[in-house]
């Protein structure tokens, strides 16, 4: 939904990654739905590790490529995770804006 209120101009805001959690932050409950989105993002995470460590269900669950793909994606999880957590501890913690947050991410 945000996406596409992004996509048709129904928000003067900026379409980032700041933007959407923003967005998602100030709606009712925004702080928990954050929270619970960085959670579950580890979750998925730890689920696509457990898959390259010991393969998945399947015929060729054990396959190297299988197992590989399963590493690209913990690694993709990991950084999702990273960026929503991180967005919401900062966010926590000083209240600041978007852009700023934007402007530390690309400093660290």
């Amino acid at each position: 939904a945000l996406a596409l209120q992004v996509a048709f101009g129904d928000t003067g805001r900026q379409a980032d990654r700041g933007g959407a959690l923003q967005e998602l932050a100030q709606k009712p409950f925004g702080a928990v739905l954050l929270w619970a989105l960085g959670i579950g993002l580890v979750g998925m995470a730890l689920w696509r590790l457990s898959e390259a460590l010991f393969g998945s269900i399947g015929k060729d669950g054990r396959s190297a490529r299988k197992r590989l793909m399963a590493a690209v994606r913990f690694g993709f999880y990991v950084f999702v995770a990273y960026s929503v957590l991180s967005f919401a501890v900062s966010r926590h913690q000083s209240g600041g804006s978007s852009d700023q947050q934007s402007r530390d991410a690309t400093a660290r």
